[in-house]
């Protein structure tokens, strides 16, 4: 019996981490607004309205973009194969994100 509530304690904390793990890295809502200035994050819901608009005038992201802030301005650039063989966002972050290197 103990054996059997000591699974049922293991799973319950299991399934209590793994929507806290997923929501560090999907900080980002969908049909938000996101502006940076002065060192600062704003935000706010799209409408349906400035959602058709956001459609006509922004361009995708690549995969492997990456944002980097320093000294109060925002740099972007594209994940990419380092001369170590691995992608830069394998050397950054310490583990594969599955982003190919471009052709």
């Amino acid at each position: 019996m103990k054996i059997v509530s000591s699974l049922l304690l293991a799973t319950a904390l299991a399934l209590s981490v793994v929507p806290a793990l997923a929501q560090e890295e999907s900080t980002v809502n969908d049909r938000n607004i996101y502006v940076f200035s002065n060192g600062k994050m704003h935000r706010m819901k799209a409408s349906d309205a400035q959602h058709a608009m956001i459609m006509q005038k922004f361009r995708q992201m690549p995969p492997g973009t990456m944002i980097y802030y320093s000294g109060g301005a925002f740099y972007m650039g594209e994940d990419s194969m380092m001369p170590s063989g691995k992608m830069m966002s394998t050397e950054f972050f310490g583990r594969d994100f599955g982003f190919a290197p471009p052709r």
